[in-house]
């Protein structure tokens, strides 16, 4: 049994893949590749977790039930009998290939030590370990991240720009695939050039080399992550907390798809020409390390004959109160409706008789109320709340 562990690279169709194998075991599996169920589904964290809980925040630790080293510990041990009983039902299903995917061994198990574990776990449980990784130039790959960091409300600066160097670990692609070249051996880290992927289509240029189909379409099940350059400059300014009390803040939704497309975001001639040079040495390594993989282009971005806008993607500084408060008021009465209604499905699931009913209409009706908390709708989410405690007193 052969174990594919793929790495990613973020932001390289990673999702898309995800989906794909997760939604098609079975079709995989008669083809003799099994994608792990027991690692989660569709992406493996539990492995990702089993690596290093460093990262870990109370969801995942709730999830996975580790609140000390103790459990963490006993957490790691059904991880391990967990896939090797799985690699067993693999082999006794004829599969030649055992599939795991996530993109944080990119991101965030990087050091020796974790991916030591992890390649020590795998080399005992399957006949050979290979990483496949797909690679793409550090220029584009920032560009991507930044439409995902709007759309993930991470307030963005203009120094943001030199976080792209290969001294930030994110884009030190040389040092993450040498250690897995360390553990494994260069000869069992394959690497996919995103920038030749046809039609930069990853998910097919991966199915290729695992023997799967390789005729899905680009866009099957998977959103377009760009959108014009100055819907992010609004999402940019629109700098409410992302977390309210440890969840996720309800109110900052304000439709970035729907808005009209033009122009996407673009480093431009000499902001490519920059990071270009930056990646030198680094893209260097990477060339050594990969001769029969990679040439120079699949690294370095082409640069353009214009100017970028990158600058404009911070505009609207100076209107971020007004955009803030504008978004957010809106998402608020967006949830005072919502409330409304869900009291009236109160009142008439308790005239129908059906108190079961009422109360899980009435818990929403609360939740709402919570989300739609702020200025401008005091005395009405007061009203509500007494209307809610007329029908079902607590």
């Amino acid at each position: 049994m052969r174990i594919v562990l793929h790495i990613g690279l973020e932001k390289t169709g990673t999702t898309a893949a995800q989906a794909y194998w997760s939604q098609n075991f079975d079709r995989n599996q008669e083809r003799g590749v099994w994608y792990s169920k027991s690692l989660g589904r569709p992406l493996h964290t539990r492995l990702v977790v089993y690596a290093s809980r460093d990262f870990l925040g109370p969801v995942l630790e709730t999830q996975y039930g580790i609140s000390d080293e103790t459990s963490y510990q006993e957490f790691r041990t059904k991880t391990e009998a967990d896939l090797e009983n799985e690699l067993r039902l693999a082999r006794e299903a004829g599969c030649s290939h055992f599939l795991i995917s996530h993109e944080f061994f990119h991101s965030k198990i990087r050091n020796t030590e974790d991916i030591e574990r992890v390649a020590d776990l795998l080399k005992r449980l399957g006949e050979s370990v290979e990483v496949l990784c797909v690679l793409r130039r550090p220029a584009d790959l920032f560009a991507s991240t930044m439409n995902e960091f709007v759309r993930a409300k991470y307030p963005l600066e203009p120094d943001i720009i030199n976080t792209v160097d290969p001294k930030n670990n994110y884009y030190d692609f040389a040092d993450l695939l040498g250690n897995w070249c360390e553990q494994l051996g260069a000869d069992n880290v394959h690497i996919i050039s995103f920038h030749r992927a046809p039609g930069q289509n990853v998910l097919n240029a991966l199915n290729e080399y695992l023997g799967l189909d390789t005729d899905i379409p680009r866009d099957a099940g998977v959103r377009n992550e760009s959108v014009d350059i100055r819907t992010l400059a609004i999402g940019n300014a629109v700098r409410s907390p992302r977390i309210v009390d440890n969840l996720l803040n309800p109110n900052l939704e304000f439709f970035m798809d729907e808005l009209p497309f033009e122009s996407k975001l673009s480093l431009g001639n000499e902001l490519t020409e920059e990071l270009n040079r930056r990646f030198e040495e680094s893209n260097r390594k990477l060339l050594s390390l990969f001769p029969e993989c990679l040439v120079e282009t699949d690294l370095l971005a082409e640069v353009p004959d214009y100017d970028g806008n990158f600058e404009k993607l911070f505009e609207l500084k100076s209107y971020s109160p007004w955009l803030t408060y504008m978004v957010e008021r809106f998402n608020r009465q967006i949830w005072y409706e919502r409330a409304r209604h869900a009291l009236l499905e109160v009142q008439f699931a308790k005239a129908q008789g059906r108190p079961e009913d009422a109360a899980e209409a009435a818990s929403r009706t609360h939740e709402f109320i919570v989300n739609a908390q702020g200025i401008g709708l005091e005395k009405v989410l007061m009203d509500l709340s007494r209307k809610l405690e007329y029908e079902l007193p607590p």
